[in-house]
């Protein structure tokens, strides 16, 4: 099913997805993460990768993929501090 900002989007077009992930390090974290975001005024969801995987359906996703962030320019220097997340861009079909 597409949502109403795939639908807005014109064929060829891209869009860009980042999204917290809940294969955590460990559970102590994914269980401090929830706490935070529970608090939060504007809530975040934790998705594992096949739900994050479906967010961009109806796109074709461009190399790497749905990937963590740091994999997406893995020759720099930065540190590879957002190990909890995916991003992505996606063309519209």
């Amino acid at each position: 099913m597409e949502n109403t900002h795939q639908v807005a989007q014109a064929p060829g077009s891209y869009t860009a997805i980042s999204h917290l992930t809940t294969d955590s390090p460990s559970e102590e974290e994914h269980a401090t993460m929830q706490n935070i975001y529970s608090r939060a005024t504007a809530p975040m969801a934790h998705r594992n990768p096949a739900e994050n995987t479906g967010l961009v359906g109806g796109f074709a996703l461009v190399p790497p993929g749905l990937v963590r962030p740091a994999e997406w320019h893995p020759d720099d220097t930065h540190e590879r501090s957002v190990e909890r997340m995916y991003a992505g861009v996606g063309r519209k079909r």
